[in-house]
């Protein structure tokens, strides 16, 4: 069984950067800050982003009815078991920092990545995640999930 310690050297943390990068220049503002607002052009370009990047790492993505992105890592050992969510949120107040959320999403798919390269099927399966509105107000808990 792989444990954290043989997974940490996989970790690429120029493959972080870049990441961080791109999605640091959708909604870029030169007056400083991130406006990714929920629901915004920005915001619909940085889930496009993420659904392209899970594709890329052989996850099986979906969205919810709300716009929750979901990436599935196609392997468990038990697979009817619920899943372990790892990720965090694309969308930010406006002028937000370049890593608000989108580090959180960036880490999920870095552990995907080195899950992969291991050649780790884990227990439970594992979907990466970025929940939609996160930054609003206006959405209730009942949409989180929807």
């Amino acid at each position: 069984m792989s444990t954290v310690r043989e997974l940490a050297p996989s970790v690429d943390r120029q493959r972080i950067l870049s990441e961080l990068r791109a999605f640091a220049r959708i909604g870029y503002s030169p007056d400083g800050g991130i406006n990714r607002l929920a629901f915004s052009r920005a915001d619909r370009q940085a889930r496009q982003v993420l659904l392209h990047r899970l594709r890329s790492l052989g996850l099986e993505p979906r969205v919810d009815a709300f716009g929750n992105v979901f990436g599935r890592l196609p392997v468990a050992r038990e697979p009817a078991l619920p899943p372990v969510l790892v990720g965090s949120h694309l969308d930010t107040v406006p002028g937000g920092g370049r890593f608000d959320g989108a580090a959180g999403v960036v880490a999920a798919l870095e552990v995907v990545a080195a899950i992969r390269q291991h050649g780790v099927v884990p227990r439970r399966p594992v979907e990466v995640v970025s929940f939609a509105c996160e930054e609003s107000s206006r959405c209730g808990r009942e949409v989180v999930l929807a």
